[in-house]
C-alpha cells in the first residue's frame, strides 16, 4: 500500500498528507496498522536514508538518550509534584515538558522543601 507512493518520489509532507487522508477515511486493524508501520520504516530505510557517518551516528544515538533521560526525569518530578500539591494544571505539565535537563533538576532538589508548588517552579 505504501510503496507506491514512494516509488512516485513524493516529498515527505506530499506522503503524510495521503497517509493522513487514509487514516481519515478508515481505521486499519491493530495488526494490518503495525504491518504498514513496518514497511514504511523499511521503505524509507532503503529509498531516502542518506549515508550517515559514525560522528554523526554517535550524535544521534546521544541526542536519543538525552532526550529519553529528559523524560524520565520529567515523568519523575511530575509525579512528585503531583503528590505533594496536588495534580499538575496544563500549563505546569507543558513547562516541565519544555524545560532543560539542569532546570528539571534544580525544581527536583527544590520540591522536598518547597511550601507551594509556586516555589518549585520559580525561576529564582
Amino acid at each position: 500500500m505504501a510503496r507506491p507512493l514512494y516509488e512516485r518520489h513524493w516529498d515527505k509532507q506530499r506522503i503524510i498528507d495521503r497517509f493522513s487522508v487514509i487514516d481519515w477515511l478508515m481505521r486499519l486493524p491493530t495488526e494490518l496498522e503495525q504491518r504498514l508501520l513496518q514497511e514504511v520504516c523499511t521503505l524509507e530505510r532503503n529509498l531516502s536514508m542518506p549515508y550517515v557517518t559514525s560522528a554523526e551516528r554517535f550524535g544521534i544515538e546521544r541526542g536519543l538518550q538525552q532526550g529519553g533521560q529528559k523524560q524520565g526525569e520529567a515523568a519523575l518530578l511530575q509525579r512528585q509534584l503531583a503528590r505533594r500539591f496536588g495534580p499538575l494544571s496544563d500549563a505546569g505539565a507543558a513547562r516541565l515538558a519544555s524545560a532543560s535537563i539542569d532546570q528539571l533538576a534544580t525544581w527536583a532538589r527544590k520540591v522536598l522543601d518547597a511550601e507551594s508548588l509556586d516555589n518549585v517552579l520559580d525561576p529564582q
